[in-house]
Formats: C-alpha cells, structure tokens, sequence
C-alpha cells in the first residue's frame, strides 16, 4: 500500500472518531437534563475521542491505535448492549436509535474498520508481519466485547452508589412535590370553606335575632 493511501485511511481514521466525538459533547447537555450520568458519560467520551483524534493525527502509534481501537469498539459494542438491555443509569427500559446516535456509531464502526486496515498494512508500526489479517480481526472483536461488556457492568455497578445520578431523578422530585403542593391546596380551601360556613352561621343567627 501506498504512502498517500496510507494517509487516507490513516484520515478517515481520525475524522470519524473526531466526528462520534463531536456528536457526544453536542447531546450531553440533554442526556444530562434526563439522566446526568448519561451526559457526564458522553461529555467524558467526546473529550476523550476528541483528543485522541488530535493526538493521532499529528503522530500515529501502536500505543494509540490500541486506544483507539478498545474506546471505539468497547463504545459501538455498548450501545449494542443499551439496545438489548436497560442501559445503566436509564430506568427499566432499553434504549432506542436516533439519529445522533446512529451516526455517532457509524462514525465510530467506520473509524474502527479503518485503523484495522491501517495497522493490516505493511510496515505500520512493524505488526502486521508479525500478525496476521485474521488475528488483527479477532483481536479487534475482542477488545470491544471486553470494553464494551466493562463499560456496561462498571455502569451497572455503580447505579446504586450514585442514585442521584439516574434517569427520571427530577420528575420523582416532581411527583413528589406535587402532593404536597395539593394538600397544601386542599388544606387552604378547606380553611377557606370552614371561614365560609362560619360566616353564614353567624349570618344566620344574626338573621334570627333580627326576627325575634
């Protein structure tokens, strides 16, 4: 392979993670709105990708294309996971595609295919001639079912020490409030109701005394 194809793949690498990254900072602030581990998680990734894109593009290494294999597949295998089961920190139910979504992990799976075949080159870093193209596959698969099965069980395990951080926090407090707002309102009509028969009571005796 060519020194300029090279630098394409070596391209593409770094604008679709930069790009998934870009698109985990964009939606954070809503995520956070619902469900604050949920943007804390996405603002932390988005940084991450964001620098990691910065850092390969002006010098590529093993030790970075290792990172970037492990955050791009272990975040595309997560969110395979979120799809089946409930995602940690998001209620009971499993999550759902939308767009942002769907191009952040098209951005990330095409990021991921392309450092593969950028390190399945001769001469890239001096492994792939020692591996072969099946290896670097298998490993690749690996490493993001590994990554991606911590990011769910870490997230998972953390649940109950965070609470504060899970979806639907602000409407509990919400829902919670709201009774006491309605009794605090019954209770003043109920103050209000009692000083209105008081009111016709006496009016009614004054009434009487006026006939006698």
């Amino acid at each position: 392979m060519s020194k300029s194809s090279r630098e394409i793949i070596r391209s593409i690498c770094v604008l679709t993670i930069a790009l998934a990254g870009l698109v985990h900072l964009i939606i954070a602030p809503a995520h956070y709105a619902h469900a604050p581990a949920h943007g804390i998680f996405f603002a932390i990734a988005g940084l991450i990708q964001c620098a990691w894109a910065v850092a390969f593009w002006r010098r590529s290494s093993l030790a970075l294309y290792r990172v970037g294999l492990a955050v791009s597949g272990g975040l595309v295998v997560l969110w395979l996971l979120t799809l089946a089961l409930p995602a940690p920190f998001g209620g009971h139910d499993a999550g759902s595609i939308d767009t942002p979504a769907l191009v952040c992990k098209v951005s990330e799976l095409v990021g991921l295919i392309a450092l593969v075949a950028l390190v399945m080159q001769g001469g890239q870093w001096a492994i792939s001639g020692k591996l072969s193209a099946p290896r670097l596959l298998g490993e690749a698969v690996i490493v993001s079912l590994l990554v991606g099965a911590v990011f769910f069980g870490a997230g998972k395990a953390a649940e109950p020490l965070f609470p504060q951080w899970q979806h639907g926090v602000e409407h509990a407090h919400e829902e919670t409030d709201s009774p006491a707002e309605h009794g605090e309102h019954d209770h003043a009509a109920e103050h209000a109701h009692d000083q209105t028969s008081d009111g016709e009571h006496d009016h009614a005796a004054e009434h009487g005394e006026h006939d006698h």
